[in-house]
């Protein structure tokens, strides 16, 4: 029992620090994720993404280079993508394409490749 109300003591700092992660603008709150999209640009796998739209946004990829990495790897760009989407509204949708083609795209969170069944 002492447990339990020592970890209900912690909740209101947990729940200030989670109203804080929302608040936060997405460069700080998607740092890591744009990192990523930086080092998978670098490699030639990423073009660049736009974010122009409300709730909606592009990430532009090399076709060559996409359909080279494995698709864990595709999910894991996409998802971090659609992060500045996520923090600034908390849905929408992403899509991943290669010139006119698309490739696959995130909605609400949900990663859909084209090359999937």
């Amino acid at each position: 029992m002492i447990v339990v109300a020592s970890i209900l003591s912690l909740l209101p700092s947990v729940l200030a620090v989670a109203d804080d992660l929302r608040s936060a603008p997405p460069e700080l709150a998607c740092r890591q994720e744009l990192l990523l999209l930086e080092v998978w640009r670098v490699q030639n796998v990423v073009r660049a993404w736009d974010y122009q739209h409300e709730r909606r946004g592009s990430l532009n990829v090399y076709s060559y280079g996409w359909l080279k990495i494995h698709a864990n790897q595709q999910r894991a760009i996409a998802l971090a993508a659609f992060c500045p989407i996520a923090v600034r509204f908390g849905a929408g949708e992403l899509t991943v394409k290669s010139g006119d083609e698309i490739m696959g795209s995130v909605i609400n969170g949900v990663w859909h490749s084209r090359l999937a069944p």
